[in-house]
């Protein structure tokens, strides 16, 4: 999986983040496959935050769509209000990509709740990138080379869930994929 992350030229939505901006948005576009294919589709997305409320706008696209996307965006988003928005916002805040995440998941979801998805990140790397399937990205690995576990629901999680996470002793903290890839790969080039 991959993810390529946009921002300002001084990383404005990174500086938001890490001060802790109670509205901010995040755009990305996503991959599920490392070199580009045909068969696997492209993911572009809005994600906002306003205070604890988290919504993700998104529309998928066939690779040839998206590679013509990028091309000519005007012209192929006309229909589409998440590549409308996408562009808008890319045009107002002189938004640009610059980070390039790469991980493997291995995703979960509950039989009993379409909400509850369980993810599992690993090796993930960083790059600074401004293209999904850059020819020879300089990846940096993770700084902590662990297992990235994410739980994603929209409500409180079932019962069954919190009593394996108290008997795991699990901490739960914050992470950013983002802020990681912007402090790996671009602040630390000039640290």
């Amino acid at each position: 999986m991959r993810s390529l992350y946009y921002d300002t030229c001084d990383c404005q939505a990174y500086i938001d983040k890490i001060v802790g901006q109670p509205a901010r948005i995040k755009l990305r576009v996503r991959a599920y496959a490392s070199q580009p294919d045909a068969n696997s589709p492209i993911r572009v997305e809005l994600k906002t935050r306003q205070g604890s409320l988290v919504k993700k706008y998104s529309t998928l696209l066939e690779l040839d769509r998206y590679q013509r996307w990028r091309r000519a965006p005007d012209r192929v988003s006309a229909a589409d209000p998440v590549l409308i928005e996408f562009r808008r916002l890319c045009l107002l805040r002189l938004l640009q990509p610059n980070v390039l995440v790469d991980y493997h998941r291995q995703a979960w979801q509950a039989k009993d709740d379409p909400k509850l998805r369980i993810t599992f990140d690993r090796n993930l790397r960083y790059a600074a990138a401004n293209i999904l399937f850059p020819h020879s990205p300089h990846f940096r690995p993770a700084n902590n080379r662990g297992v990235l576990l994410e739980i994603k629901t929209t409500a409180q999680p079932p019962a069954w869930l919190r009593k394996i996470l108290a008997s795991l002793e699990l901490p739960s903290c914050p992470h950013s994929k983002y802020a990681n890839g912007v402090e790996q790969s671009l602040i630390s080039r000039f640290g």
